[in-house]
């Protein structure tokens, strides 16, 4: 039997670069080797282990980390089972070169196909157990994209999403006092442990430039595994978290502060605690404190996944944006601010004493790795007064509503999660959406994009006349890879090019070695 060929994506020179230690690329040395794994090889066994995941020179993090996250959850396992498709893949991979992963874009699943001509370096990096999952996922995840390269550098938001379809989530720990931290810590642990459809990735990425703080790398990402309390023989409390870094193994890459593998703290607490927390030695895991993880990191992501949430509690609101029309122009963002003819505003009632509503905007546009192809704008209000007949606000009448952030009652913030995305548990009432987005390049004329309401004993109502199209459930209907790219991705040639003259900003995503800006 012939092996099977991928005629759609082929490895280039840019993706064996990004693949390549930084060091021997520096020097001009390039392991451009590829080669397919030995016929009979295993694709995985049993579930996804974290373990299994260990990321070296690409600088994927920001996907590995959320894989991570997914892979430790046994609600992440269930939600892993579409990308992964197991049982095609173990029988197809090994013998006869074909695998299909699928992934989630704009409520659809991305059936991307390849072949196991891997990269010689991410064969040689596969663990004990001799599986390939981890690789050829990389590799699928890269004909997504558009190439590896495309992975050096990104933000856990967007690869939860390409993984689970479900509702990530910014939370931003700068924004609050040493005072509020045990009550973020409460709930954080609340919803970890009430919510098992819920995952976290943790990305620390404001050290730019500095040096590492006790082994912790700058510009990475993390996952968040577990949050637990713990008493001393002081009978003093303590916060903990447990992190893992996706290089696992590779290399010295664990924290070594307080309540680390080898800290001084744990002598303090009792043997039970000590063999119930405990964790392998340099796997990549470690336990720190709660106050040192919101001194050294800035953010981190949760993800609602749709595998515990039932269909009529999922709502969907499709539209068209035009730009000029009812969209603001190219770089036109202020406007969508001041006018509310460029505005799209939804009413979002809810009938019980407190609801958790989760908000998800999203554009039908291709995952691009070097910048934001859309400036965004999303704002909530809660409990504003309803009128009759549903007609829109007006910016000065919005002025004088209440805009706050839901997800730690009080604080107010401008924008929630300036990436469209929202959490919060709100009182009954009559509540406000506000979004709109615009092009960043010029000839963008239009765009699709969704709402995607999920609360339980909610109604979404539609706001003047908007050409919208409301549907419950949770169907995902199949697109080919073609289909996928053909709604508009650069050339490479051209990405290259314009790459040259966006990489020496100062701010970029998780282990972007152009330290450039994703969003």
């Amino acid at each position: 039997m012939s092996l099977y060929v991928d005629k759609e994506y082929k490895l280039s020179e840019e993706d064996f670069k990004a693949l390549t230690d930084k060091g021997d690329l520096a020097r001009g040395i390039v392991d451009r080797e590829a080669r397919r794994p030995e016929r009979g090889y295993i694709f995985i066994k049993g579930e996804p282990d974290e373990d299994d995941i260990q990321q070296e020179f690409l600088g994927n993090c920001w996907f590995l980390s959320a894989l991570s996250s997914l892979a430790f959850s046994h609600h992440g396992d269930r939600q892993l089972v579409p990308v992964l498709n197991k049982s095609y893949n173990n029988k197809n991979g090994p013998s006869r070169g074909k695998l299909v992963f699928q992934f989630f874009h704009f409520n659809k699943l991305i059936r991307v196909y390849i072949d196991d001509v891997l990269p010689t370096k991410q064969i040689t990096k596969i663990g004990k157990k001799g599986e390939f999952w981890v690789a050829l996922c990389e590799k699928a995840y890269a004909k997504l994209l558009g190439s590896y390269e495309i992975q050096d550098g990104g933000w856990p938001r967007y690869s939860f999403y390409h993984l689970t379809c479900g509702i990530p989530i910014d939370v931003y720990f700068k924004d609050y006092s040493n005072q509020e931290l045990p009550q973020i810590f409460a709930i954080m642990k609340d919803i970890m442990e009430n919510n098992p459809e819920v995952v976290w990735a943790r990305v620390e990425h404001f050290l730019f430039g500095k040096p590492a703080q006790k082994s912790l790398q700058t510009g990475h990402a993390y996952s968040i595994l577990k949050l637990d309390d713990v008493k001393d023989d002081q009978s003093d409390f303590h916060h903990l978290i447990l992190i893992r870094n996706p290089h696992g193994r590779s290399y010295s890459s664990e924290w070594t502060g307080d309540w680390s593998d080898n800290s001084s703290k744990w002598r303090s607490v009792s043997s039970s605690d000590r063999k119930r927390l405990s964790s392998p030695s340099w796997n990549g895991s470690f336990w720190m404190s709660f106050n040192d993880f919101v001194k050294y990191f800035e953010i981190a992501i949760l993800c609602r996944l749709p595998t515990n949430w039932s269909s009529n509690e999922e709502t969907r609101v499709y539209g068209n944006l035009k730009f000029g029309i009812n969209a603001p122009p190219t770089g036109g963002m202020q406007i969508a601010r001041e006018d509310e003819e460029f505005q799209h505003q939804m009413l979002i009632k809810t009938e019980n004493s407190f609801t958790d509503v989760w908000l998800h905007f999203l554009l039908d546009s291709p995952y691009d790795g070097d910048r934001q192809k859309f400036n965004t704008h999303f704002e909530f209000y809660e409990n504003v007064p309803e009128r009759t007949p549903f007609e829109k606000y007006s910016v000065s009448k919005i002025n004088e509503f209440k805009k706050q952030h839901p997800i730690f009652p009080g604080r107010p913030s401008k924008f929630y999660d300036y990436n469209g995305r929202l959490y919060g548990r709100v009182k009954k009432g009559t509540h406000l959406v506000i979004f709109s987005a615009c092009p960043t390049r010029q000839g963008t004329q239009k765009c699709d994009f969704l709402l995607k309401v999920v609360s339980k004993n909610t109604r979404v109502i539609e706001i003047g006349k908007q050409e919208l199209t409301f549907e419950n459930g949770k169907a995902y209907p199949f697109i080919s890879w073609k289909d996928y790219r053909r709604t508009g991705v650069e050339s490479r040639a051209r990405r290259a090019v314009r790459r040259i003259t966006t990489s020496t900003g100062t701010s970029g995503g998780c282990c972007s070695s152009q330290q450039k800006m994703v969003l």
